[in-house]
């Protein structure tokens, strides 16, 4: 068999998107750790490791769509990923701020990621469920007050939730409240079978959904459409669900979200701070950042607890 895992790494200088500033901002400490944990952990699989920075190819995508640098970049992840289903047999993808504890990987498992892609295997986001009710609606037509008092971003949680499910509503695809994986998925981890890749199609009739985006955020009915992106996520939950394809997602051990438990394989620093010095297998002391959030994830904590008081966002509404 013939594996590969895969990053994407790109200079500061290359994009003006803020969200690419930040992260440069803030991984530069680690950068060298990062890359040697990936590319460690596949030697010890036998796999390939290989880093990827088209800027030609970024540029022309994001120049042929109303899209910006981030999610252009964000979309060029996939269509490396569907190259490689054409020389491999697996293929694992790695934001460059996801990276093994190579302890629990190398020692503590009889598993590889390699050998969970029974189903297509892709992260999942804490707090998926998150589907605030007529309580909270109206708050998010103030774009301002969100984004300034709870952080709130294209990425937060409930806004990919919200982009999701407006896209199933208003386009009639299936049932989102009844479907089973209609959840908030991660594609900071993803790993696959070639077959499962190519079966994924995930540029297939691009256009056409890029237009359905368009017009769902134009839809007044949504306040927090100004939220709404081409995010990259959003078009995999679709492929995922349009084409059928077996997905495990995954928020355990293999794919620990801004936690340090020990025991956890694989670790994912998202939102913009990046305290890669809590985790010890890079070096850092945990404890003393415990109480150091990010803004992003005090939205996490906010929104979950609206949530909660909410309940059920259909009988609200």
């Amino acid at each position: 068999m013939k594996n590969i895992i895969f990053t994407i790494f790109l200079e500061q200088e290359d994009f003006e998107h803020k969200k690419v500033n930040e992260f440069h901002e803030n991984i530069e400490k680690y950068k060298d750790k990062l890359n040697n944990a990936r590319e460690e952990y596949a030697d010890y699989l036998n796999a390939d490791y290989k880093i990827f920075n088209d800027k030609d190819w970024i540029k022309k995508f994001k120049d042929s769509l109303p899209i910006n640098d981030y999610e252009a970049v964000n979309f060029y992840k996939h269509h490396v990923m569907r190259e490689l289903a054409n020389e491999y047999d697996n293929v694992c993808y790695m934001d460059f701020d996801c990276f093994p504890n190579l302890k629990n990987v190398m020692h503590n498992t009889n598993e590889n990621i390699f050998t969970l892609t029974d189903k297509f295997l892709c992260g999942k986001t804490p707090f998926s469920i998150i589907s605030l009710g007529s309580k909270f609606w109206k708050k998010w037509e103030d774009y301002e007050y969100m984004r300034e008092n709870y952080g709130v971003t294209q990425d937060t949680p409930a806004i990919k939730y919200w982009n999701q499910r407006a896209l199933y509503e208003m386009f009639d695809i299936g049932n989102s409240n009844d479907n089973p994986d209609f959840e908030v998925y991660n594609t900071g981890l993803m790993c696959a079978t070639s077959k499962q890749i190519k079966k994924l199609d995930y540029f297939g009739n691009f256009d056409y959904w890029i237009d359905c985006f368009t017009e769902m955020r134009n839809n007044e009915f949504y306040p927090m459409r100004y939220y709404f992106g081409y995010n990259n996520e959003c078009f995999f939950n679709l492929k995922i669900n349009l084409n059928k394809v077996p997905c495990h997602l995954e928020d355990g051990d293999w794919h620990s979200i801004n936690f340090w438990e020990e025991q956890a394989f694989i670790y994912h620093e998202v939102g913009p701070t990046k305290i890669f010095d809590k985790y010890t297998c890079l070096g850092g002391a945990p404890y003393k950042y415990i109480n150091e959030l990010t803004k992003e994830e005090d939205a996490y904590s906010f929104l979950k607890n609206e949530a909660i008081k909410l309940g059920d966002w259909n009988k609200l509404i």
